[in-house]
């Protein structure tokens, strides 16, 4: 399908090829801004851009991505179209059984693994205390180190999840998503999935309010599946000037900071829409990483203030 011209914005974008391998640099945020599209079409592109990210990591990263321990199934298994799902079902969902299921199965599971890791560390602590030769006892150290950090991991899911599971029985249509609410949607969905049409209350003035129901926007999140949550946000933008300045009057907002947006609808303009993805974000659910930092070149960390 054809959307004219697409426009991407942000940093560098360079793609370097030599005989084995394709390099992608620079860049952190992909934000394509394409004319005469609408809600459904923005998705489409989300879709096909993703889509096609996945097939070529997996066709030429093979070896990288099994280096790292990655659990391919998702990744080679993935299916198009991504399911959609509006707001308002996302809601249900955290509302109901198949949520509670869910976090009660993942008790089950954090505390099976509590118990296998205390009896695990429990041995190579005793292990450690008869180990003769250097090199054992390094192994060893290196060994209880990642149990020890597993166990805090565990240990941490456990305790989040009577208030992971708290929030979702209780959420409240008109609040947005937030990362445990995402989450448990994930979960819930062996691919990508889309969620659409968000109350215009929890997103920005420009999402063009969507002509069935004046409660919410013509908007989207794409969760990535397992837990991984938002990797790409987009929407239909206000392409009204009246409406336009009709949102920015009821959001309270400065009307001078935006006059050049504004001039944008009122010197010509045309129904568009657009998305960023985060590459960051992405780039943890290809490795299945826990931690978003590890894919960051210089992450801010607790005592580290530079390169």
């Amino acid at each position: 399908m054809s959307f004219g011209k697409v426009y991407c914005f942000g940093p560098t974008f360079r793609a370097e090829k030599s005989k084995t391998r394709r390099h992608l640099a620079e860049f952190w945020m992909v934000e394509p801004e394409v004319a005469f599209a609408g809600l459904d079409e923005v998705m489409e592109l989300a879709e096909g851009l993703v889509g096609t990210i996945v097939e070529r990591v997996v066709a030429d990263y093979r070896a990288e991505l099994e280096l790292l321990g990655r659990d391919m199934t998702v990744l080679e298994g993935l299916a198009r179209p991504f399911a959609r799902i509006s707001y308002s079902e996302a809601v249900e969902l955290l509302r109901g059984e198949r949520t509670r299921e869910l976090l009660e199965g993942e008790r089950g599971e954090c505390e099976g693994r509590w118990g296998e890791l205390e009896g695990l560390i429990g041995q190579m602590e005793a292990d450690q205390q008869t180990a003769k030769k250097a090199w054992q006892q390094d192994k060893l150290a290196r060994q209880l180190a990642e149990a020890r950090e597993e166990l805090a991991e565990v240990g941490e899911r456990l305790a989040n999840i009577p208030r992971h599971l708290e929030l979702a029985e209780n959420f409240e249509w008109g609040k947005d998503l937030g990362g445990s609410d995402e989450t448990i949607i994930s979960r819930l969905f062996e691919g990508p999935v889309f969620v659409h049409r968000y109350p215009k209350q929890a997103k920005a003035f420009y999402m063009k309010v969507d002509g069935e129901d004046e409660r919410v926007v013509r908007n989207f999140d794409l969760l990535a599946p397992e837990g991984f949550g938002e990797i790409i946000g987009g929407s239909q933008r206000e392409d009204d000037l009246a409406a336009l300045e009709g949102r920015i009057e009821q959001e309270g907002l400065g009307r001078e900071a935006y006059e050049w947006y504004v001039d944008l609808r009122r010197y010509g303009s045309v129904p568009h829409g657009g998305f960023g993805l985060g590459v960051e974000r992405t780039l943890a659910w290809l490795c299945g990483l826990t931690h978003v930092r590890e894919t960051i070149a210089f992450p801010r960390m607790m005592g580290k203030m530079y390169p």
